[in-house]
């Protein structure tokens, strides 16, 4: 196809084993080998880390496993670029049980705010976890921490940059600093020490950052300006930082979380039914997202959809050739050959 498109991957799509996985290797080879003939770029990689431990990037299911996939990647002529998560960090990890609490973001009476968990993603997860909200100023230590894991993803592992999620959070931090701004101040300061190493490493490295489908306030926008490429996310509707849920998810998450085997299938089915909206397939909608990026960024744009049905390829397909942008294929938990079928 020549489009030089990109590839969104979930690591446990092939192995979430401890040892080394060759039969895993076998059939991720084959879909790098598909990826190279629709002319992907790029494949960006999510959950290489063990235990869906987010954070915590240099701990790896298996670090062989990974560094053969680097290199198949790279035999087949794709960039192979990493996940990296600005903002949390999974409770479940000896990083957080060290440092968690010093770094976390906290609320005005000195408790860490929640971030995701696998509840809202119930289908792509296999098991249950969750994570803390951390503070990206670079008076706290996560700052360092975060740099440090990109660090040594691009100067010990062959990788070609660096893709960056999870810039969406607005809030005040009561820790860290004086200033209350420090929080939101500290977002586009932490991509921007990122993006620092992943240049440094090698000019020729990438820089990826999520939109979140947020509608571009200024961190979002110095973000972006630093980006080589910004990943739009197609989700059901627009994410709005400041809205009631949000908050109310930040604060009372561990409530939320306590009762979690309760109400996931209720949130798991809700969550799949609005990725089949027609909110997805909207093409009006789709062009005032891309709009409003193309006023900060141009054409640096992949697009990216959680609709996985050909519905949604199509969609996004439409609106990417119209725009002559870069597409973002994403099969979910299935191999990138199951997608072969919407090309007939």
């Amino acid at each position: 196809m020549g489009m030089n498109d990109f590839w969104f991957a979930m690591y446990h799509t092939y192995s979430i084993k401890k040892s080394f996985d060759k039969r895993a290797l076998k059939i991720f080879e084959k879909d790098v080998k598909f990826a190279q003939e629709l002319g992907i770029e790029g494949l960006v990689l999510e959950d290489y880390y063990n235990d869906w431990i987010w954070g915590e990037y240099t701990n790896f299911w298996n670090e062989k496993t990974f560094r053969e996939m680097v290199k198949i990647v790279h035999d087949y002529g794709l960039k192979f670029i990493p996940y990296l998560d600005v903002t949390e960090l999974g409770v479940h990890g000896k990083v957080y049980k060290q440092n968690g609490r010093k770094w976390g973001a906290k609320n005005r009476w000195g408790k860490n705010y929640s971030a995701f968990s696998s509840i809202f993603l119930a289908d792509y997860y296999p098991v249950d976890w969750r994570t803390k909200l951390m503070c990206p100023s670079p008076s706290s230590g996560w700052f360092n921490y975060l740099t440090n894991q990109a660090h040594v993803l691009l100067t010990q592992y062959e990788v070609d940059g660096i893709y960056l999620d999870r810039m969406d959070y607005r809030t005040t931090c009561y820790d860290h600093s004086k200033d209350q701004a420090h929080f939101i101040q500290g977002i586009p300061a932490l991509v921007k020490s990122i993006r620092d190493e992943v240049k440094n490493a090698s000019l020729k490295n990438l820089l990826i950052i999520n939109d979140s489908c947020v509608d571009p306030d200024p961190p979002l926008i110095k973000c972006m300006k630093l980006a080589d490429f910004v990943l739009t996310e197609l989700l059901p509707i627009d994410t709005d930082t400041t809205d009631f849920n949000w908050r109310f998810l930040m604060e009372y998450g561990d409530i939320i979380w306590t009762f979690h085997r309760f109400i996931k299938p209720v949130i798991k089915l809700s969550t799949n039914l609005s990725f089949l909206s027609g909110a997805m397939l909207d093409t009006n909608r789709l062009q005032r997202i891309i709009n409003r990026l193309k006023i900060h960024v141009g054409k640096k744009i992949i697009v990216f959809s959680h609709r996985k049905d050909y519905e949604g390829f199509k969609a996004i397909k439409k609106i990417v050739e119209k725009n002559k942008l870069k597409q973002g294929f994403f099969p979910g938990r299935k191999n990138l050959h199951t997608i072969k079928k919407f090309f007939k």
